[in-house]
């Protein structure tokens, strides 16, 4: 999708693009995220939103982005936003998207993960359990599928910073391999060769 002065690109479960349209000799390009998680609805029968994290740094923080999966009768990005800055928001529109099988939950469960959903929505449905119940259930089942992600809660700084450090050096040879891969790229008239 162009939108002013950026060609944004879409690749479902893998990353987001953002490209400067101007031709000169530093426009931007580069990734805004790439595939991470899920965000469920609030009884976590549907998914709502794909959540595409640790794109390029931007300040203090990696640029990412939320992509709200919407039917539509073709492919396509109909809207781009950043309400935050490097933080973006995106409607993607798509015949997938129209049809259960790809927006509720329940599909892409196990037949013992299933059952217990529809015995949650069951238990909801007759007044057994609350609305807080019904998603703290889910919720369990979708963390012990690794559909969830936990919150990352440390005991000191001490802790945090071992976590920092080993992170950062994750991202120091994702980049090194980045910049490596630019460089194949460029030798082989694949992109403008960067200056």
């Amino acid at each position: 999708m162009m939108l002013e002065k950026y060609k944004y690109r879409l690749c479902p479960f893998t990353n987001v693009t953002q490209h400067e349209r101007e031709n000169r000799w530093n426009s931007y390009q580069g990734v805004l995220g790439v595939w991470s998680y899920w965000t469920y609805s609030e009884d976590f029968s549907k998914f709502d939103k794909g959540v595409y994290d640790g794109g390029e740094s931007c300040g203090t923080s990696f640029r990412s982005v939320s992509v709200r999966h919407l039917c539509g009768t073709r492919s396509y990005i109909a809207n781009v936003s950043e309400p935050v800055t490097c933080h973006y928001e995106i409607s993607f529109y798509s015949p997938l998207f129209c049809h259960d099988v790809f927006t509720d939950v329940i599909h892409s469960l196990d037949l013992d993960g299933q059952k217990v959903f529809l015995k949650a929505d069951w238990e909801y449905s007759r007044g057994f359990l609350t609305l807080k119940g019904l998603q703290s259930d889910k919720k369990a089942i979708l963390k012990q599928l690794g559909c969830i992600k936990d919150e990352i809660k440390f005991k000191s700084l001490d802790e945090c910073e071992m976590a920092y450090t080993g992170k950062h050096a994750q991202y120091e040879d994702l980049d090194r391999k980045y910049e490596e891969l630019k460089e194949v790229l460029s030798d082989n008239g694949l992109i403008p060769p960067h200056t």
